[in-house]
């Protein structure tokens, strides 16, 4: 018996498993990195979309508050005024919206 097989079993099983490894780097790792990204992907527009509900939903309780006073509702939410009016026109927020 030759003494390689002793101390690596790769060699011993002869070089079967080398077509193996070439499929396992240059197929299914990169098949499971598209995979996993379009997960992440989707995790990141719902999280995205999820920020946009509860935002949306904080500036028109904040504005039904302030009477649709917008310069006071700036003021609460802390940010400027033209900020809420860009996030008005963003999420098409009007009078008369209750959710």
């Amino acid at each position: 018996m030759d003494p390689v097989c002793f101390v690596d079993p790769l060699w011993a099983a002869g070089r079967d498993w080398i077509p193996t490894l070439i499929l396992l780097f240059f197929v299914f790792l990169p098949a499971i990195g598209q995979f996993i990204s379009k997960i992440l992907e989707a995790q990141k527009e719902a999280a995205r979309r999820a920020v946009e509900q509860v935002e949306r939903r904080v500036i028109l309780r904040t504005l039904l508050n302030t009477g649709w006073n917008k310069s006071q509702a700036a003021r609460e939410l802390g940010v400027s005024y033209k900020t809420l009016l860009n996030k008005i026109e963003q999420y098409q927020i009007r009078p008369g919206d209750r959710t």
